[in-house]
């Protein structure tokens, strides 16, 4: 797009008479809509492209700090969903291959510099109404979530019918000893 700054790097998408303006972050890898008209008319006041160039005029078409924040926040709530999702999944796997060790490796990020494995493992004691369970989150030491990330990650993946009151760390996995880069929590549910 010609007359809006930065020059060569902001393109143009073109649908009937409608017109679009784009430009690509590889930073955040990312193509952002950064405007969007139904009307182009050359020459006319009414023209997308004259609407456009008054955008970056007053400096509001390019990505703004908030515009960045939102896209974190959004790229976090996406991951949580699918965390979410997949968390359910394991855990009626676990469910129903009582005491066997169900395992699901997470990826994410930008180029899949983050990785969580989670582990879920049930065992069924006593009544098939009561069990215990067990699950275990290993994080790369070169993972770069912060410790309220990884806590958001953790409980995307308890079950939702598990009672809050009965999670706890603990000290082992089934009896297997955790790893330096391990954490375990286990519960019980009647």
């Amino acid at each position: 797009m010609l007359n809006v700054r930065p020059y060569g790097h902001v393109k143009t998408i073109h649908f009937g008479q409608a017109r679009g303006l784009t430009i690509f972050d590889p930073a955040t890898d990312t193509c952002w809509l950064l405007a969007y008209d139904a009307t182009h008319a050359v020459g006319e006041r009414r023209d997308g492209y004259a609407r456009f160039e008054q955008l970056d005029a007053r400096g509001e078409l390019l990505p703004t700090a908030n515009d960045y924040e939102l896209l974190e926040s959004l790229s976090s709530v996406v991951l949580l969903d699918a965390i979410r999702s997949e968390g359910r999944g394991l855990y009626a796997e676990a469910r129903a291959n009582a005491g066997d060790e169900v395992c699901r490796t997470f990826e994410f990020g930008d180029q899949g510099d983050a990785q969580v494995m989670a582990v879920i493992d049930l065992v069924v004691i006593e009544r098939e109404e009561s069990e215990q369970g067990w699950m275990s989150v290993v994080v790369p030491p070169e993972t770069p979530l912060s410790h309220e990330q990884l806590l958001d990650v953790v409980a995307e993946l308890i079950p939702s019918d598990i009672d809050e009151t009965t999670l706890e760390l603990a000290g082992d996995f089934n009896g297997r000893v955790p790893s330096r880069n391990e954490l375990v929590f286990t519960w019980t549910k009647y």
